[in-house]
């Protein structure tokens, strides 16, 4: 649709429409109310648990199970990516030095012969990334955008049609040109909020160490008079929800179950140990009663023990 197009996020439908494309709000209508309100098709947990192992299992740990197939009608504007705009690894032991974040990572190796061979490898890929990034203010920063950064917000586009306005390597050359001292206060990111909602900086943030500091708030670019430009109209109503599945239906932690059961008792019980395993074991069980992990951090070592099994003879 000329001068505007669909979004869905939280089940609501967004159609953005310039003030002078209003005539084409009759053609979003008919859209809107026509084929693209099919909705999102749910996944078996079958499905859902395979798509998972697919494209995560060994690469990265948190467990997100896609629930719908992916739809060419449903768009999704996400922030992944804004973590290329500030030092992420800092917080970390070993940061700011890449050898010293290398061996503090290298000492969650069990085994240490297995060690310097990872230290070896992640040592490489560094210098491999410099050499194609030299723009970049840092070299954990230059590390995080290769990998975690695509493995993390790279991995809901897989799913689904996404938008991740954060991630765009202009955005990047921009933080690369702002200088180093920009990109430790994660300067960039506040000046977005500062040039499209200014207003948004005075909401208290859920940590104090968040908030926009004396110095970020000295150095604020203003990129011009968006104030004066037509802001355009949204229009909005409500988006199909996806199918419940029956509640008798296998669910993607049930495949997960079966699959970690068999893994516990190979190659993972000796390569991580026995307190390991029973971390692991537990994490699962909470999970299997809540219908789902608390977060993150508590399906970590169930996915490790998974991509264990993935080297069983």
């Amino acid at each position: 649709m000329p001068g505007g197009f669909p979004f869905v996020s939280d089940e609501t439908w967004y159609a953005a429409v310039r003030p002078h494309f209003s005539g084409n709000l009759i053609v979003g209508r008919d859209l809107l109310n026509g084929f693209l309100k099919r909705g999102p098709q749910r996944l078996s947990g079958e499905s859902s648990y395979r798509l998972w192992k697919d494209l995560c299992l060994g690469a990265y740990h948190p467990i997100y199970f896609p629930y719908a197939a992916i739809s060419p009608e449903i768009v999704y504007l996400t922030g992944g990516g804004g973590e290329n705009h500030r030092p992420f690894y800092a917080q970390f032991p070993g940061a700011p030095s890449a050898r010293g974040f290398v061996s503090a990572r290298a000492r969650n190796i069990p085994r240490r012969a297995a060690r310097a061979e990872f230290e070896a490898a992640l040592g490489q890929a560094v210098g491999t990334i410099l050499e194609g990034a030299p723009e970049c203010p840092d070299v954990l920063a230059a590390h995080y955008r290769n990998f975690r950064n695509r493995f993390h917000a790279g991995r809901e586009p897989q799913y689904a049609a996404t938008l991740l306005p954060l991630a765009s390597g202009l955005l990047e050359n921009c933080t690369a040109v702002a200088g180093d001292r920009r990109f430790r206060t994660g300067q960039m990111l506040y000046d977005i909020i500062f040039n499209l909602n200014p207003e948004l900086l005075g909401i208290p943030f859920d940590k104090a160490r968040k908030r926009p500091s004396r110095r970020v708030r000295r150095n604020f670019t203003s990129i011009g008079r968006l104030a004066d430009r037509p802001a355009g109209a949204c229009f909005r109503g409500k988006a199909p929800a996806a199918p419940r599945s029956r509640d008798d239906a296998p669910r993607a932690l049930d495949f997960l179950r079966e699959d970690f059961a068999r893994a516990k008792a190979g190659f993972a019980a000796d390569f991580l140990g026995s307190a390991y395993i029973r971390r692991a074991q537990r994490a699962l069980d909470a999970a299997l009663h809540m219908k789902g992990f608390s977060g993150p951090v508590a399906s970590k070592r169930v996915a490790v023990v998974l991509a264990a099994g993935l080297f069983e003879s």
